[in-house]
């Protein structure tokens, strides 16, 4: 988010009709993570020149004071963005029809999926979203739009989902889709192609590193809340995990 490259691929949250939501979704986070970790977040003093309140953050070597408000938001930023530093999670906010469509309206995504400009806003729907899974249109687009509308603000959803990568970088890289060489050149064109790509780099890596060091399990824990104030709005949650699979092994040995 810093990063002036890279801020405007994972961040778009500039719509004037979400701002009132994003507050309440900063609003919520706050209020959440205030109560359950005390030990990390607590209320602080705004630094010199800025207003309203402020939590005091500090998880490690992570030590920071960042807004609580959306009325203690600098104006280069948005209620969305302050939100997303608190938590690891990317946000995703929806914007909920009475048709039931559900549409992209804002969002801040650091590592789930790649240049958020190209996905978020009104002409895109979960359906054009969700273009590249496999059959997502026949067996998941309508029953999750359905489950969207039928959120409560008092009964959230979570869910999960997993797959296998040869890659352990959160953001996106080439190593992403080695397997995928034509969606890798579009998306990295300068990246090069070597004898570790392909579906016979693939196993060239799998002989050499074999399966703990070369495969990689991926997590991805998701909620979904519809909004208190925002009724038409529902807030989306990823929160991705990556470890080796020699990991998952000791683990399941434990």
């Amino acid at each position: 988010l810093a990063c002036p490259t890279r801020r405007p691929q994972v961040l778009h949250a500039d719509a004037e009709e979400t701002l009132s939501a994003q507050a309440e979704v900063l609003q919520m986070i706050t209020r959440h993570v205030a109560q359950h970790y005390p030990e990390h977040f607590e209320p602080a003093r705004a630094g010199a020149g800025a207003e309203g309140p402020h939590l005091r953050v500090a998880v490690g070597e992570f030590k920071r004071v960042l807004p609580a408000s959306a009325e203690s938001v600098p104006s280069s930023a948005t209620p969305l963005e302050a939100a997303s530093r608190l938590v690891q999670e990317d946000l995703c906010l929806m914007h909920v029809a009475p048709s039931g469509e559900v549409r992209l309206v804002a969002a801040s995504v650091c590592f789930s999926f790649g240049n958020i400009k190209l996905r978020a806003g009104e002409a895109f729907s979960m359906e054009r979203l969700h273009r590249g899974v496999h059959d997502f249109a026949g067996h998941i687009g309508k029953p999750a739009e359905r489950a969207i509308a039928r959120l409560k603000p008092e009964a959230p959803l979570w869910r999960t989902n997993w797959s296998l990568s040869f890659c352990d970088n959160y953001e996106p890289t080439p190593d992403r889709y080695i397997l995928n060489l034509e969606k890798r050149a579009r998306l990295f064109p300068h990246a090069p192609v070597t004898e570790w790509d392909g579906p016979e780099g693939a196993l060239r890596r799998l002989d050499a590193r074999g399966v703990g060091d070369a495969m990689h399990l991926k997590v991805e824990y998701q909620t979904l809340r519809r909004l208190v104030e925002h009724p038409e709005y529902a807030l989306f949650t990823i929160r991705m995990h990556i470890c080796p699979m020699r990991d998952v092994r000791a683990e399941a040995a434990r």
